[in-house]
């Protein structure tokens, strides 16, 4: 029996990494923010529209 092969790479739910990189880039601007205040924030045009869960 042959073990199968698997594809690195290949993760279809991953956050592209420029958007992470601005989440976390936003995060470390306002460490006091919860989740909540951060997608939030992160949703208004000026912060990018970034739509991310709050759970994130």
């Amino acid at each position: 029996m042959h073990d199968k092969e698997r594809v690195p790479g290949i993760r279809p739910n991953q956050t592209p990494p420029d958007r992470e990189e601005a989440i976390l880039a936003f995060v470390q601007e306002h460490p006091s923010y919860g989740l909540k205040r951060i997608s939030a924030e992160l949703r208004k045009p000026e912060n990018g529209g970034i739509k991310i869960g709050e759970t994130e």
